[in-house]
């Protein structure tokens, strides 16, 4: 919890109501109360840790286990890997899950961006083969190297879905396509 306060307040304490700069920490509840006016703020208020009852050690713990699982991680097996219920876990992976997903929307893509439709999915190989899915994909290119990717899963392209999907998230780039032109 100390980390997370130096990281916080790194030059010193600020009170989100009134900009006081005086605090003391009450360690007991991991609180940092302002002494002009009394609000308490907590270093995880405003986070996916904000009200757990789980330490913040097996919270991290489950973040690296699910992004370095390729498949995916259960709440079955969260569980028994962190010594936590299946319901802490399933909870655990709940937050997580929602809190990448509306990252998403807060990023703006910047310099070249390659707007393309391909199948995914399905157990045979081929275009348009049984179980594929059509996705709509962008991908941000920064010297040479991929930096961000978004997709959409559609029922069909035509070159104003494409149109649609690009405009709106090239801002201030430069967007690309094959087949369409559109961008």
């Amino acid at each position: 919890m100390e980390e997370l306060n130096q990281h916080l307040w790194k030059n010193g304490f600020i009170c989100p109501k009134r900009s006081h700069d005086k605090s003391y920490q009450l360690k007991y509840r991991h609180l940092h109360e302002c002494a002009k006016c009394g609000h308490q703020v907590s270093p995880t208020a405003g986070t996916v840790f904000e009200h757990t009852r789980l330490p913040l050690p097996k919270w991290f713990a489950a973040i690296y286990l699910m992004v370095a699982d390729k498949g995916g991680i259960s709440a079955q097996r969260l569980s028994k890997m962190i010594d936590v219920s299946w319901l802490a876990a399933y909870c655990q992976l709940r937050s997580l899950r929602q809190s990448m997903k509306g990252r998403d929307r807060c990023y703006w893509f910047e310099g070249l961006v390659e707007v393309d439709d391909t199948f995914i999915g399905g157990c045979k190989s081929g275009r348009g083969a049984e179980g594929k899915k059509l996705v709509i994909f962008a991908v941000e290119w920064r010297e040479s190297s991929m930096v961000f990717m978004i997709a959409r899963i559609v029922e069909w392209v035509s070159s104003e879905q494409i149109q649609e999907f690009a405009s709106r998230i090239l801002l201030n780039s430069e967007g690309r396509t094959d087949a369409f032109n559109v961008l």
